[in-house]
């Protein structure tokens, strides 16, 4: 987790801006040396944000949408740029021995991944940020029926598996900066 610092070029102590332990991937300064804009998945997805050097609220730098990531400014700070990246990974379903065509099981416009199946094989958890954070779903093999299982804003979620009775879903958690076990 990582957490948005400034300083005096001239040392001394450095002065926390965010404490939300969100991860950072980028920032810069506005042209006034004011505020800095920064890329986090403070919200959800990877975006934009903006907030005065001399702290305060953050706030979101419209335009920009999700997955926003690496800003610069122009020196005139009136030109924004910066890297959109997003992956959309899908879970799949085959029998085992190869035959039959793989049929999609966890489809989004997003990432899916880390699937198990129920013990009785007609049902599927998995790890998803489709609804913009990272949950965990269960949806029916053939990926209809999905419904979030988790609501952990700001959390990494992953590798959800299911109890042998299928009553319940373990899944490792950073919700506290570290890794947890979750049920």
């Amino acid at each position: 987790s990582q957490d948005l610092y400034v300083a005096e070029v001239k040392g001394g102590t450095p002065r926390r801006l965010t404490s939300d332990g969100s991860h950072i991937a980028g920032i810069t300064w506005t042209p006034d040396s004011r505020e800095i804009v920064f890329s986090s998945n403070r919200g959800g997805l990877f975006t934009l944000w903006r907030i005065s050097a001399g702290g305060g609220a953050a706030r979101v730098e419209t335009g920009a949408g999700p997955d926003a990531y690496g800003p610069a400014l122009s020196r005139d700070g009136r030109l924004l740029a910066f890297t959109r990246w997003r992956l959309n990974t899908n879970i799949w379903a085959q029998r085992p021995d190869g035959g039959g065509d793989p049929v999609p099981a966890g489809v989004s416009t997003r990432v899916s991944t880390d699937p198990d199946l129920s013990p009785d094989g007609l049902r599927i958890t998995f790890a998803s940020n489709r609804n913009g954070s990272w949950e965990i779903w269960v949806a029916d093999l053939d990926g209809t029926g999905a419904s979030r299982v988790t609501s952990l804003p700001g959390a990494r979620v992953a590798r959800p598996r299911w109890s042998p009775d299928a009553r319940m879903i373990c899944f490792e958690g950073r919700q506290f900066g570290h890794s947890d076990i979750f049920v």
